[in-house]
């Protein structure tokens, strides 16, 4: 942690069980975090959630006929890839099992409303530019978007939409 080659480091590691901090350098200075904290959120939410645990993308009745809701939970892998060909996200699930299951509801669409209240605050995060989002490097971090937002689902660093949750709806 001291060595100034690792740059300037800042955090705290707390024993979520007693609430104890284990170690701590400096944790109330504002820092962008890096992109290997998402692997501490990623522990974070295995050691949280049930083992069983799914984010689920729903699709609701809107206030008038014809018209339905899709209801983001929290997937950045959902593809509209067709039936056979994998996305960024092998097995993802599928903008066309929504789809399949309105049909089969009878229900008579004309109008898609997309639902993103499960997320609040700015998309963008601090440093973040839109340069980064052409760029292929990030996505505005909304609660639905299609491969990640890349615009062509099967490269890394495609591309981005600055618009992830209305493409979903517009798929």
């Amino acid at each position: 942690v001291a060595n100034p080659a690792l740059g300037t480091l800042t955090g705290s590691v707390t024993d979520t069980a007693t609430g104890t901090v284990l170690w701590s350098q400096d944790p109330d200075r504002p820092m962008i975090p890096a992109s290997t904290t998402k692997v501490l959120t990623a522990a974070a939410a295995l050691l949280s959630l049930p083992p069983d645990h799914r984010i689920t993308t729903r699709v609701v009745e809107g206030s008038r006929p014809g018209e339905i809701v899709l209801v983001a939970g929290g997937d950045p892998t959902l593809t509209a890839v067709p039936v056979g060909a994998d996305g960024f996200y092998p097995g993802a699930p599928r903008i066309a099992d929504l789809v399949q299951q309105i049909q089969r509801s009878g229900a008579l669409v004309d109008t898609v409303l997309v639902d993103t209240g499960s997320y609040m605050g700015d998309p963008m995060a601090a440093g973040w530019t839109p340069s980064d989002v052409e760029g292929g490097y990030i996505a505005p971090i909304e609660p639905v978007m299609l491969d990640g937002g890349r615009l062509n689902p099967r490269e890394d660093e495609s591309p981005r939409s600055a618009t992830p949750a209305l493409d979903a709806g517009r798929a």
